[in-house]
């Protein structure tokens, strides 16, 4: 599939494949036909059903996330997975409750990923399903969180993206954006994995768990 920017002078494609029965790939090529720096912001808007006791799986080297809706002021940042309210409640950001709190949060991770993955354990049935993609080239992730606070559904986006705060003018501002050379490309992949392998440390570029 390919589309033309029509406000911008740009083209994108991508490919969808199966490399593996469990896993999908999607590769995306971006061109900038101008001949001016292009800046651009591309996150991937993936929704997923939740499960109550859920758990979100992240990086070890993951520290902080700072919010961008419905969580505290916008730019708050969080220890991740674990901090103490001002009220003094401990906050698991990585586990799922349930759909009856009613409640939806969006935050992104802070800086830049070193290992380009994600994760959602669930607990009934026990599997995992996974997000890997090139850090290099996609280093920023936010997710979102929507435990019945939103439309009353139980899910859960996981967006991979190219610039953070889902504002490209405040990712300039922090200097967490792409920009693209004139008449140059820029390539990159986002691998869907579903797995029984539960307890795992790494994913591999391939979505191989391991």
């Amino acid at each position: 599939m390919e589309v033309y920017g029509v406000r911008f002078p740009y083209k994108i494609k991508k490919a969808l494949y199966f490399t593996e029965e469990n896993i999908l790939k999607i590769e995306y090529e971006l061109t900038n036909l101008s001949s001016f720096n292009f800046d651009f912001m591309w996150a991937a808007h993936t929704m997923f059903i939740l499960k109550e006791n859920s758990e979100i799986v992240l990086p070890k080297n993951v520290e902080k996330v700072v919010s961008t809706w419905r969580f505290g002021n916008y730019g708050d940042e969080y220890n991740w997975p674990c901090f103490k309210s001002k009220s003094g409640k401990e906050i698991k950001l990585n586990k799922i409750r349930s759909k009856r709190i009613k409640d939806a949060k969006k935050y992104f991770v802070k800086g830049k990923m070193s290992e380009g993955w994600c994760a959602v354990r669930y607990s009934k049935p026990k599997i995992v399903l996974a997000l890997s993609f090139p850090a290099s080239k996609v280093p920023y992730l936010a997710i979102l969180t929507n435990e019945g606070g939103w439309e009353d559904i139980f899910n859960i986006f996981i967006e991979p993206c190219t610039a953070s705060f889902d504002r490209l003018d405040v990712a300039r501002l922090r200097g967490e954006y792409i920009s693209l050379e004139p008449k140059s490309k820029i390539r990159w992949y986002l691998n869907f994995t579903i797995s029984e392998i539960i307890n795992f440390k790494n994913i591999s570029e391939e979505g191989l768990l391991i």
